[in-house]
């Protein structure tokens, strides 16, 4: 185990056996990686286990029981000098979408895994519930009354969330809605070596259009818990924690039974896992957003299943830390529709989605928020706008699976 201080992150170097190269972080100095090949050694290993060859030493990774569908990924660790960030522009005071008024309908979830392993140890994934068939909603509904029109000023809270084991950190991003209407939430899940505060303006351009936004701070893959990789298979139930004890709150106002998630590089297989993988999916999830996240993978028992949510995949097309085809590709092959695939030309891994400048941080924010309004405004018209949008930024392109 590594110990970081401020101006260092964790680099992992992720090889699957189809050859694809991945580094999960948060961010790398100037926008490049400083780690070394890795290269699978014939003679060892089969196509199944994948070699580590750090300074002429190879190391082969026997397949652990309980792994299945998916090759085995072997993480190597580097560290490398942060980069201090410029201010970021101001966000425009709105984007035209209305607060959801009305409870969306039960979408189904997709399953998805993250395998990650540290060069000392592979965790175990936690279990949860199955969710309902596509078009069927098992759910009991929520009364909602119509709430007032956005943007909406945005309240931002630090609180420590004490009803589970861990006790969680989480921000909380809400709208001063006046106390109307019943509203829904997003978890966002940060990435490895990340923090909930680095995700404020893509929150609150959420929030503006009426949601609430609750970020936790994962206690092993953080900054403050010293970029682990270790736990983080125990991030699926701590999301499902964050949402157990949050609409559980009558002051809150939140649907209980519709929600949805969001992440970023390590936390994008947090969600992956959180909608696709059978042992952490969670039947109130009706909604997913993977930014330049971690390609879902089987871990554990049973094999991976098909989504059964609406599912936006965002990522660089020369991301340095998670490689376009392997992640983005790879992921987006295993969705069943209704799927997105927005592709931008740029070689950012975190900076279109925290608060560090970039050109997409707007694309990324009005394509969000076509889905969260399509979802829980019960609007299917709004997804096409995620189509739209693409074609009026100009810049990136964007894959479609239609239901």
């Amino acid at each position: 185990m590594l110990d970081l201080d401020e101006h260092e992150v964790l680099v992992t170097d992720v090889l699957d056996a189809v050859g694809g190269a991945a580094r999960d972080v948060d961010r790398v100095a100037g926008g490049q990686p400083v780690l070394g090949a890795v290269e699978g050694d014939d003679g060892v290993a089969g196509d199944d286990e994948p070699v580590l060859a750090p300074v002429g030493v190879a190391l082969v990774a026997e397949p652990p029981p309980g792994l299945h569908d998916e090759p085995l990924d072997l993480v190597r660790v580097g560290v490398v000098q942060d980069r201090v960030a410029a201010p970021r522009p101001p966000f425009p005071a709105a984007h035209g979408h209305d607060p959801p008024t009305t409870p969306g309908p039960t979408l189904p979830p997709v399953r998805a895994l993250a395998v990650l392993i540290c060069v000392l140890g592979l965790a175990a994934c936690v279990s949860a519930s199955q969710r309902p068939t596509l078009g069927a909603s098992t759910s009991p509904t929520t009364t909602t009354t119509t709430a007032p029109q956005g943007p909406f000023e945005v309240t931002t809270v630090d609180r420590t969330l004490t009803g589970a084991s861990p006790h969680l950190f989480v921000r909380i991003w809400s709208p001063a809605d006046g106390g109307h209407g019943t509203r829904k939430l997003i978890v966002l899940a940060h990435g490895l070596n990340g923090e909930p505060d680095k995700f404020d303006d893509l929150s609150s351009s959420w929030v503006r259009a009426g949601y609430v936004v609750a970020a936790p701070r994962f206690p092993g893959s953080s900054a403050t818990g010293g970029g682990q990789v270790a736990g983080f298979t125990d991030q699926p139930a701590e999301v499902r924690s964050v949402i157990d004890q949050l609409t559980a709150e009558k002051g809150m106002r939140l649907d209980p039974h519709h929600v949805a998630v969001a992440g970023l590089s390590l936390g994008g297989s947090t969600v992956y896992a959180l909608t696709t993988d059978p042992c952490c999916t969670d039947p109130r999830i009706d909604a997913a957003a993977i930014f330049d996240g971690v390609r879902p993978g089987a871990f554990g028992p049973a094999a991976l299943v098909p989504n059964e949510v609406p599912v936006l995949i965002t990522h660089c097309d020369h991301d340095p830390v998670l490689a376009y085809q392997d992640h983005a590709v790879q992921g987006y092959a295993r969705m069943q529709a209704p799927a997105w695939l927005v592709t931008m030309p740029c070689a950012e891994h975190p900076q279109p989605y925290e608060d560090e400048p970039s050109s997409f941080d707007h694309l990324v924010e009005e394509v969000t928020l076509d889905l969260w309004d399509s979802v829980f405004r019960n609007a299917p018209e709004d997804a096409a706008k995620i189509v739209a949008d693409v074609q009026a930024d100009g810049r990136a392109t964007v894959q479609v699976k239609a239901t």
